[in-house]
């Protein structure tokens, strides 16, 4: 199974997230998740990558992948295991990150996501996935 992590760039309840993506993470391992996927841009990916890097010692099959969004994204190597580049090398530069976000909700098992507000890349995200029949995890919903 993979987890695809999409949320805003500024997370307004940091630790209640964290901690919230603590219980989702732990429940997905359980339900067989093997591999994570993060954008590497803003808060709630830090947050996610860092939950999934804490969990590692209890569930060390997780692999932690960096989806790029640009061939030249760096990321933290403590962070994750691999990076990945999808096949969006044809789009625009400024359509680079929503290229790559709708990718991951096309090509994840689950998609968990801080999508707060009713506008943004983040909820347009999470409603392509639910459009698709993907399971979508929000906070703060139980997983």
């Amino acid at each position: 199974m993979i987890i695809a992590f999409c949320g805003h760039r500024q997370v307004e309840e940091g630790e209640a997230v964290c901690r919230w993506l603590e219980k989702v993470i732990d429940v997905l391992a359980r339900e067989g998740a093997e591999e994570c996927w993060f954008g590497g841009k803003g808060q709630f990916s830090r947050c996610a990558a860092e939950t999934v890097t804490k969990l590692k010692t209890r569930y060390p099959h997780l692999r932690r992948v960096l989806v790029q969004a640009y061939m030249n994204q760096e990321g933290d190597p403590l962070l994750y295991d691999e990076k990945m580049y999808p096949p969006i090398e044809d789009a625009p530069l400024r359509f680079a990150m929503q290229r790559r976000d709708r990718y991951m909700a096309l090509n994840a098992d689950v998609l968990v996501t801080y999508a707060k507000y009713g506008w943004g890349n983040s909820t347009a995200t999470k409603e392509l996935a639910q459009r698709k029949g993907k399971r979508v995890i929000n906070y703060p919903d139980a997983p």
